[in-house]
């Protein structure tokens, strides 16, 4: 995972639009930038869309240039999240399209807190696991990224990138949104185009309103996707 050419290869080994015809019904479409939320990227005005090829002779061709023509093992933790019913089918079918180009995944059935306890101790390095995440306008974007992407911050990170850390760092001190829009765009852009991640699907979930909402205890929910 530390060389570019394996993140990109596993990335263009997969079949976005398949996934999202197949498992989710047509209710999502591919999704290309990593902690990505379009929400997010309507207010910072990002518009550019980079999608993945679905190409895997590419993926298989930067595997060996980086090393492993044979492919390598890798660890996949396969759990159940609220809101996200398809996980272990989405985890078994991006381990399918791994294989095809080399690498030899093995699926982990354990559950979520079991796997959120080995990513935050760091103790199965190079393995994979997965996450649902709410839509979210710029603000609550920059909070995921400070998250995951911002490497003094917390043991949930998963990317380790000196310049994203100085755009992070930079958008806390900066006043200007115009400004401030651009190193988001950065960001974005950054994270994209060194693969630091896996994005699958943008995932359409329907809304209602209701005369009774007045009277709902929204803490009755452990966790709903629609509400943040």
């Amino acid at each position: 995972m530390r060389d570019r050419r394996v993140r990109e290869a596993l990335n263009l080994a997969i079949d976005r639009a398949e996934i999202a015809a197949t498992l989710f019904g047509g209710k999502a479409e591919p999704a290309a930038i990593p902690f990505g939320l379009p929400l997010g990227f309507r207010d910072v005005k990002f518009t550019e869309r980079m999608p993945y090829a679905f190409d895997p002779a590419r993926a298989r061709a930067l595997l060996a240039e980086a090393g492993y023509p044979s492919g390598f093992p890798l660890g996949i933790f396969a759990y159940q999240l609220p809101g996200l019913p398809e996980g272990k089918a989405m985890a078994e079918a991006v381990a399918g399209y791994w294989q095809k180009i080399g690498v030899q995944p093995r699926l982990i059935p354990v559950d979520y807190p079991a796997f959120r306890k080995q990513w935050v101790d760091r103790l199965a390095p190079g393995a994979v696991g997965y996450y649902n995440l709410p839509n979210r306008d710029w603000i609550g974007s920059y909070t995921l990224l400070e998250k995951f992407a911002h490497t003094p911050s917390r043991p949930t990170d998963t990317v380790a990138d000196a310049p994203i850390d100085a755009m992070l760092d930079a958008i806390l001190r900066e006043t200007d949104r115009e400004k401030i829009n651009a190193l988001m765009r950065r960001i974005y852009a950054r994270l994209r185009g060194e693969h630091y991640g896996v994005p699958i699907v943008y995932l359409h979930t329907p809304y209602v309103t209701s005369m009774r909402l007045g009277r709902w205890n929204p803490g009755s929910v452990m966790l709903d996707l629609n509400i943040d």
